[in-house]
């Protein structure tokens, strides 16, 4: 199932390709999460982040 967050408010500035997610508004590539959460706090390269928001969809 995709996009069940009833929000569907994009979080401007912010894109997702994560075809799995279920924040993931796949028409636009845009992130639908109420808010999202980017770790770890000791990542020193981009690479290192994950988004903690993911949820399988």
């Amino acid at each position: 199932m995709k996009n069940v967050n009833v929000n569907k408010e994009v979080i401007p500035g912010v894109t997702c390709t994560v075809d799995n997610c279920a924040y993931n508004c796949s028409e636009s590539n845009c992130c639908c999460a109420g808010s999202i959460d980017v770790g770890p706090h000791s990542a020193k390269a981009k690479a290192d982040t994950i988004c903690a928001t993911f949820k399988k969809g």
